[in-house]
């Protein structure tokens, strides 16, 4: 098949490239999709110790005034 005159093989091989890149970019906010899904994890589980420390503290004064009160 001759190479045609009217400019579409220039005009493929430029949508092929961008494509690629468009994959590439693609495949990095799938990766930073998933470190941000790691890093709310942590933070789910940091939050939830937390809320457990701050809980503790006014049962554990409520406990002390009861037991020393």
């Amino acid at each position: 098949m001759p190479e045609s005159t009217n400019g579409f093989n220039e005009y493929k091989k430029l949508i092929l490239s961008e494509l690629e890149k468009l994959n590439g970019k693609m495949d990095d906010f799938l990766e930073d999709q998933q470190k941000m899904k790691v890093e709310i994890a942590v933070l789910k589980i940091k939050s939830g110790i937390w809320g457990a420390i701050g809980a503790s503290i006014p049962i554990a004064i409520g406990i002390a005034f009861k037991v020393f009160g």
